[in-house]
């Protein structure tokens, strides 16, 4: 059968990593970065910019711009997973927003939420949700639309990671110049996921990654002390994700403060020599959404 090509975007601290691919064969990959006044901590200070530099990059590389998926940064967020009961779908929304109003110290009217349905049991729905600033969301739709691009899916950045390390139970550890993340997924769901703003120069130093080993085990310890019935175990794996882990040293140092087994992220695609995984890891989650 013949295959579309997508383009993934993944919009991190500073830079836009594209990739592209082909059914489950990635294709072709790059990324643009900005100066800080630009974009930033993912955040799109001048949508114009950003925008005129995505529709020079689609021209050159002849790239589909309507089969375009696109993630949300986890930075400036709270994400949440909510119980409600199940409704019809034209109630769905309404019933989603009022729950976040309970379960989220931000201001709604200023705040975009995107959410994913997780499954549905026993006429309940787990629903996982990320609350951001609007001015991040309506930022980065406006370069879009300055580029002439339609974004099919708005995936979630946490969402993203999940697939592509695709274990059931496990930690996932993401470290990159301008931000480190938490996520801990269980059955499948990104049960709870922490973000930090970083102003490191290298996104491997020890300091950004002592840093993350501690977030490590703070978030661990939090998580078991409200999941007594089903806690995250040492015996649950640690994958590495982000620019950081390309860098064998960063890799070695987190083996040497840690008790989970540490992994790399192996995704269900085809991917040529010289990809990063670590690096384009959100990208390769966005692809395997597409499947």
């Amino acid at each position: 059968m013949f295959e579309r090509r997508f383009v993934t975007l993944n919009f991190e601290g500073s830079f836009v990593r594209a990739l592209t691919a082909r059914g489950d064969t990635i294709e072709w990959w790059t990324s643009l970065e900005f100066p800080a006044d630009v974009m930033s901590h993912g955040v799109i200070y001048e949508p114009q910019i950003v925008g005129t530099e995505l529709a020079t990059l689609f021209e050159k590389h002849q790239l589909p711009r309507k089969r375009v998926i696109t993630c949300v940064t986890g930075q400036r967020s709270l994400s949440r997973v909510l119980t409600l009961p199940d409704v019809r779908e034209r109630y769905l929304e309404g019933a989603i927003t009022r729950k976040a109003k309970q379960e989220i110290a931000l201001p709604l009217e200023d705040t975009d939420l995107t959410w994913r349905i997780l499954g549905r049991q026993d006429d309940q729905l787990e629903v996982f949700i990320l609350a951001l600033p609007k001015a991040i969301i309506d930022a980065q739709v406006e370069s879009l639309q300055a580029a002439g691009l339609r974004s099919r899916v708005m995936d979630a950045k946490p969402l993203a990671l999940i697939r592509a390390v695709g274990e059931m139970q496990a930690i996932i550890l993401n470290l990159e110049k301008h931000g480190a993340g938490v996520i801990i997924t269980a059955e499948g769901i990104p049960a709870l996921a922490r973000t930090l703003p970083l102003e490191a120069e290298q996104p491997h130093d020890r300091t950004s990654l002592d840093l993350l080993v501690r977030e490590l085990a703070r978030t661990t310890k939090f998580y078991n002390q409200s999941h007594k019935e089903n806690p995250i175990t040492d015996e649950a794996p640690v994958y590495l994700t982000g620019a950081a882990f390309a860098h064998a040293a960063a890799v070695m140092q987190v083996r040497s403060q840690v008790v989970h087994p540490v992994r790399m992220p192996d995704p269900p695609l085809k991917s040529p020599e010289g990809l990063s995984i670590p690096e384009y890891c959100v990208n390769l989650g966005l692809a395997l959404r597409r499947r």
